[in-house]
């Protein structure tokens, strides 16, 4: 199980969205969402953060992701990001 999420998880994710390509963005948050798992089993079972995952946050999976600098909460494409995470997760 990843680490519970924060806004900083969601804004990091975001940002890496912004980055991909619109078709690749449903994707990329389930492929996040997994590298997070992943990583959070790799700590618990090694006792240390995996070398490429990170800890098991979110925030850390999305740094193996190209990411944008934080856009503006006027950028409508970084808006449709946080709104597609947010739909992810309340779908859970």
């Amino acid at each position: 199980m990843m680490k519970p999420l924060l806004m900083g998880d969601v804004i990091a994710l975001a940002r890496a969205m912004r980055a991909a390509p619109e078709a690749q963005r449903a994707a990329l948050i389930a492929q996040v969402f997994e590298d997070a798992r992943t990583a959070a089993d790799f700590a618990r079972h090694m006792h240390k953060t995996h070398p490429r995952l990170g800890n098991g946050s979110v925030m850390a999976a999305s740094a193996g992701y190209p990411q944008v600098p934080e856009p503006w909460l006027t950028d409508r494409d970084y808006c449709r990001c946080l709104r597609d995470i947010f739909d992810v997760l309340c779908d859970c």
